[in-house]
Parts: structure tokens; C-alpha cells; sequence
């Protein structure tokens, strides 16, 4: 199977990925893992914070004829500048019958069968923001692996104007 198994993560859209990590990344089959044992876990400093219900995860895929596009949204779970990022059960099972219908794809036309996989997370600046040395960084959990560094720590200024390149400027709460 052709799939493209980028985790391009707006929240992490930076050249600070860190690479082993996206290689073990690489290395699992997104249509036999079990989306229940993925976590994203963002540490985000004082005056960044993640905007509620903004975190989804979308997987695009083809077998040449026909074309799916699901999006889920992450729950998400804060504590001091701590989120974790992850499906709920109700999409866990969503999930897995896509996974199902992929993998029948892929035996039939393994050769036509291409994807994607895409986290998008809104940050917002509340108050001031953040001080711009403060370090913002991201580990994805996994079942099998445990906790893996995904976007070693930048300082906030940074991880800002990354993000401003990526055409994706950062503005206030509005919450």
C-alpha cells in the first residue's frame, strides 16, 4: 500500500519534528493499528493555549475508483498547560470500520491504494502570551511504544513564527 503516513500536525508544523520519531511513526501500518492506543500530549506554555473542540484527526484515502474522507475530533484533556489529545471511543470504532473498509481496498488493489493521515490542532494567545523563551513541545503515546518525543522543545518565539510561516499566524482567545 501506498499511504502516506504523515502526521502533519499544525500544532507541530515545524522543522523541530523530531526524526526518529517519525520514522517508528512510519513504520506502523495506520490501517492495522488500533486508534485507541494513540495519544498526543502538547506542553504548551503559559499564554498558548489549545482552542476547545479545534483538535481533528483526518485520514484521506483512494483505491483508484473510489475515494473516503473522515475527520474526528480529538478529545482533549488539560491540566496546567498539559493537553492530551485523543479519539473518543464512539470515533475509536468510526475509525476502525474505515481501517476495515482500507484494508479490503488493499488486498484487492495494492498498488492503487494511497493516504493520508492529518492532525490539525487552533492554538490561541491568551492574555499576553506566552514569554517568548518558554519551551512548547509534543510526545505522541502509543500502546506498543510508549511516550515518544514527536516536536522536541522550542521556545515559544519560534514555535510562533513557524507556524506564521506555515501560513498559519496564531491570534487571540476568543473564548
Amino acid at each position: 500500500m501506498k499511504y502516506l503516513s504523515v502526521l502533519a500536525l499544525v500544532l507541530a508544523g515545524c522543522s523541530a519534528v523530531d526524526v526518529a520519531t517519525v520514522s517508528k511513526l512510519n513504520q506502523i501500518d495506520p490501517m492495522d493499528a488500533n486508534p485507541g492506543d494513540f495519544q498526543i500530549i502538547a506542553h504548551l506554555p503559559k499564554g498558548l493555549e489549545i482552542v476547545p473542540e479545534s483538535a481533528q484527526l483526518k485520514i484521506d484515502a483512494s483505491n483508484g475508483v473510489e475515494t473516503v474522507s473522515e475527520k474526528y475530533r480529538l478529545d482533549q484533556v488539560s491540566e496546567g498547560g498539559r493537553y492530551e489529545l485523543s479519539l473518543t471511543d464512539d470515533d475509536v470504532a468510526r475509525m476502525q470500520a474505515l481501517q476495515a473498509k482500507v484494508k479490503a481496498w488493499e488486498e484487492e488493489k495494492p498498488d492503487d491504494t494511497n493516504g493520508g493521515l492529518n492532525v490539525d490542532v487552533g492554538v490561541c494567545l491568551r492574555d499576553e502570551g506566552p514569554a517568548l523563551d518558554a519551551p512548547v513541545s509534543i510526545d505522541i503515546s502509543i500502546a506498543s511504544t510508549g511516550v515518544l518525543p514527536l516536536l522536541r522543545p522550542l521556545p515559544a518565539e519560534r514555535y510562533l513564527d513557524e507556524l506564521e510561516s506555515a501560513g498559519r499566524p496564531v491570534g487571540p482567545c476568543l473564548f
